[in-house]
């Protein structure tokens, strides 16, 4: 589940716009998959480390004689640490958070009600002065979790539906392993030969 999870996270849109909670997926998908990287200043201890193998190091040099090295011979000392220390964040909580809530979802059968709202967008039907509701079609944008869920249980339902044969052979389009390139070409090649 969790390799899925990751998978169908990778897949959401950048492009797609923030529904009614303003997370648009592709901040979603940076929350989730992005290692961060940052400068931190070296804190107290890491002062007091650096003080102890400066001490040891000043201690080899002195006895360099009796550990066996000769009178003009280099000790090879640790490197001199920078002033910052860089610091790797794994968003594995928000990974974890998330896929709590996915998992909750889907074993209540429900999402709550804040993920069912979404903000409406009508498009005109065609081209010209739209002068009607009857030439709007509404599109739905809902929120970024709710999509996220859309699609782990669209690409589970397709993945079941082709290992178990429920869908028709001429199917193409959405499911793994299918590619409409195919039935276009197919189709344009027939409608050449008809001229």
């Amino acid at each position: 589940m969790i390799e899925f999870f990751f998978c169908c996270l990778q897949q959401l849109d950048n492009t797609s716009s923030a529904g009614y909670d303003g997370i648009s997926p592709a901040l979603l998908k940076l929350a989730t998959l992005t290692t961060w990287e940052f400068e931190q200043p070296r804190t107290e201890d890491d002062i007091k480390r650096d003080g102890l193998h400066a001490k040891f190091n000043q201690y080899c040099v002195d006895r360099s004689e009796e550990m066996g090295y000769g009178a003009g011979e280099a000790i090879p000392l640790g490197p001199i640490p920078p002033p910052t220390t860089k610091v790797t964040y794994e968003p594995n909580l928000t990974r974890q958070l998330l896929l709590r809530i996915l998992n909750l979802c889907l074993q209540s059968g429900d999402m709550p009600n804040v993920e069912k709202l979404g903000i409406i967008t009508a498009l005109p039907k065609s081209e010209g002065l739209v002068t009607s509701t009857d030439n709007m079609r509404p599109i739905p944008v809902g929120s970024a979790i709710n999509r996220l869920l859309h699609k782990l249980l669209a690409d589970r339902l397709s993945v079941a539906m082709v290992r178990h044969g429920l869908i028709d052979k001429s199917q193409f389009a959405y499911i793994p392993g299918g590619d409409i390139h195919e039935p276009i070409a197919a189709t344009t090649a027939c409608y050449r030969d008809r001229k």
